[in-house]
């Protein structure tokens, strides 16, 4: 498998389709404004640059728990929200892939259909995967408590997460080009696994060698003293290495 051929290939495919970034945009834009109505609600949005009228904010909230209640109801409502919304943009985004690694020309509405068709089935595996991987990290969260060794348990946390990373690596690669059914999903991601882990852990390590190389990238960017402007070009750097990620997935599948 030609793993860096694909690498410099999944780069070209971002650059000459750069439709792919709408979905990501879309929800970033969705996100701020989702932020700033629930900081609105909440009342923070006047005083989040204040220093002293936040002091007095958190102290009413000491001396009135209905109001504990009231935030935590507001900001619960955000995350639920966000979430759903995320999985629309996310299923639209790998919409977006699918045409692209089929060489299909990229038709907006026909992608947008689509994404509303996987709508369902990426929010319920997006579930199932979270679900999945939070056991196992509770089981080995338990054992701080047995007096096991620290760094036993971050060597058995770490070979955990790269496990799971790997059984897990083709999910929406298997949604969008094979099967559809959560369970039907997750059953190919472990005969893929089962089948094919050298090819699997090498494009993992692929991935990890070029995110490693951008964070050195991100480390020289936050010496540029325009602070706006060093988090504007690291957001969207991020992103493009986020998307370049997802399209090396899918040609590597």
């Amino acid at each position: 498998m030609a793993y860096w051929g694909n690498v410099s290939k999944s780069f070209k495919l971002l650059y000459k389709n750069p439709l792919i970034f709408l979905p990501d945009f879309c929800y970033i834009l969705l996100s701020i404004a989702l932020l700033l109505l629930t900081l609105s609600l909440t009342g923070l949005l006047s005083i989040v640059n204040k220093q002293e009228a936040l002091k007095a904010f958190v102290e009413n909230l000491l001396k009135d728990p209905s109001q504990v209640v009231y935030l935590g109801l507001i900001f619960g409502v955000y995350i639920l929200i966000s979430f759903f919304i995320k999985a629309f943009f996310t299923s639209f985004r790998y919409s977006l892939i699918k045409s692209v690694i089929k060489n299909k020309k990229v038709q907006l509405k026909n992608n947008i259909k689509e994404g509303k068709d996987y709508y369902l089935s990426v929010l319920l595996l997006q579930l199932a995967v979270f679900a999945i991987i939070l056991i196992p990290f509770i089981i080995i969260g338990s054992f701080l408590y047995t007096g096991l060794n620290t760094y036993l348990i971050l060597i058995l946390s770490l070979v955990t997460g790269f496990i799971l990373a790997c059984l897990f690596l083709f999910r929406y690669a298997t949604l969008f080009l094979k099967t559809r059914g959560t369970w039907k999903v997750l059953f190919n991601c472990w005969n893929y696994f089962k089948k094919n882990k050298l090819h699997t852990i090498l494009v993992l390590l692929s991935l990890i060698i070029i995110n490693c190389g951008f964070l050195i990238v991100f480390g020289i960017i936050s010496f540029i003293p325009i602070i706006w402007f060093a988090m504007g070009l690291r957001s969207i750097l991020s992103l493009i290495v986020s998307l370049w990620s997802e399209v090396f997935i899918f040609l590597n599948y």
